[in-house]
């Protein structure tokens, strides 16, 4: 039967997001400090579980104008004529306020040009040893009076049970 680790798929895609310097740039951590101006991030993987989340809920009150990648990992299906693959579907929102949408210097909104790096980031790659990402939904959606997102979806097969390796 394939194996279904969504825990370690989770784990490292957030690594990967947090370690790519055009997503930490544009979430713009370089705005959080602490109550003397100090920088409160100082590595990429300071952002995973503060705006880099994977799963689908902010989980504090937020009272600051933020801007979040979000994600979830679902299987949906398994090959059964050799149960060795599963389907995955992994979507990947990019969640802004709208105080923080627009982006200085460009002509255009975050959540735009996060799911464009999103999009450079996974489609087409093979890791995690998934099959390739492919993208097959890239969708604007307003969330609430101040939230908007971009959904981005993308299937791929995992590849990482004892049958699938290459011998």
């Amino acid at each position: 039967m394939a194996r279904i680790n969504i825990v370690s798929y989770k784990q490292d895609l957030m690594k990967f997001i947090a370690w790519s310097d055009s997503i930490e740039e544009l979430i713009d951590s370089r705005h959080f400090v602490d109550s003397k101006g100090n920088p409160i991030f100082h590595y990429p993987e300071d952002l995973i579980n503060h705006n880099i989340f994977p799963f689908f809920l902010i989980p504090d009150v937020q009272t600051d104008a933020d801007c979040y990648v979000l994600f979830a990992v679902d299987v949906v299906g398994i090959n059964r004529s050799n149960s060795t693959y599963a389907n995955y579907r992994v979507t990947v929102r990019c969640l802004c306020h709208k105080a923080r949408m627009m982006v200085e210097g460009k002509n255009a909104t975050r959540i735009d040009l996060l799911g464009d790096k999103i999009k450079e980031l996974l489609d087409g790659q093979q890791m995690l040893g998934m099959s390739e990402f492919e993208l097959r939904s890239n969708q604007e959606y307003i969330l609430n009076e101040n939230y908007q997102y971009r959904d981005l979806i993308f299937t791929c097969q995992d590849q990482r049970h004892p049958a699938c390796q290459k011998r």
